[in-house]
């Protein structure tokens, strides 16, 4: 699957008004920026998902935010989730951007998008600043795209707006392949839509009083049964669960069998 992203940077057109023009005797005077400003730099306002509910009942939940600057720097800034963030992207430039959720001093799977391909129009009938909305479907993209990227392939090469409506064609939580493992089969030419579908599940339970929060916004989260202890749907594979004081490493084999390591903080 190969696509080639065109983006065409916005160019701004600078025009004397009709007196200049009489004083000019027909000359056409046009100022050109003497800062790196309007022609190359794009001020844009990200927008910032809401927590799951799960997530929205623990508090002290902050992002901390990623892209590059108008310059190509690498820039990082806290925002509260569901708020606002206005920055300055280099115009046109193709990047990822990324807001990571903290709690507890501990980093979870991120939420994201990438620029320009997922820009919105701004306000104000197109004059008002461009959007960009982050999702956690889009994270584990921008995560696939920064991948890619350090790997020394041009993401742009690769068709991610398809990827992109296959993810939002599932209720399945990306993050079940990581994006490391998703880029190596991008680059050899080996990745089908299967990779992304939804695996059994088993019941698996935690110790303590949690609550017990799971490591992706989209993976279902923990939750009480009817004896009050608290429980997690995981799959094959090893996970990871979030509790007040202690994260746990949780191998399940094909049985649904479970083996716990207790990671402490």
């Amino acid at each position: 699957m190969r696509i080639q992203y065109c983006c065409r940077a916005g160019r701004r057109l600078c025009f004397p008004s009709f007196g200049i023009l009489l004083l000019a005797a027909g000359m056409v005077a046009c100022s050109q920026p003497s800062e790196r400003g309007s022609l190359d730099v794009h001020a844009v306002t990200l927008v910032l998902p809401d927590l799951p509910p799960s997530w929205a009942k623990v508090e002290g939940f902050m992002f901390r935010v990623e892209w590059r600057d108008g310059g190509g720097v690498r820039q990082e800034a806290w925002a509260a989730p569901g708020s606002s963030l206005a920055v300055e992207l280099e115009r046109g430039v193709a990047q990822e951007i990324l807001a990571v959720p903290i709690i507890r001093n501990r980093e979870l799977r991120p939420a994201g998008t990438l620029y320009p391909a997922e820009l919105e129009s701004g306000y104000d009938g197109g004059l008002g600043p461009a959007r960009l909305a982050l999702c956690w479907k889009g994270g584990w993209l921008a995560s696939l795209s920064r991948r890619l990227a350090k790997g020394g392939y041009d993401p742009g090469a690769f068709n991610l707006a398809r990827l992109r409506a296959v993810l939002e064609g599932t209720d399945t939580d990306p993050w079940l392949l990581e994006p490391s493992e998703a880029a190596r089969h991008l680059v050899a030419g080996t990745f089908r839509s299967s990779l992304l579908s939804e695996p059994r599940r088993f019941a698996v339970m935690l110790p303590g009083a949690g609550p017990w929060l799971s490591e992706s916004a989209l993976a279902p989260q923990p939750g009480r049964d009817a004896n009050g202890r608290w429980t997690v749907e995981l799959p094959e594979g090893l996970s990871l669960e979030l509790g007040p004081d202690s994260i746990l490493a949780i191998a399940v084999d094909p049985s649904g069998k479970a083996s716990t390591v207790t990671i402490r903080r």
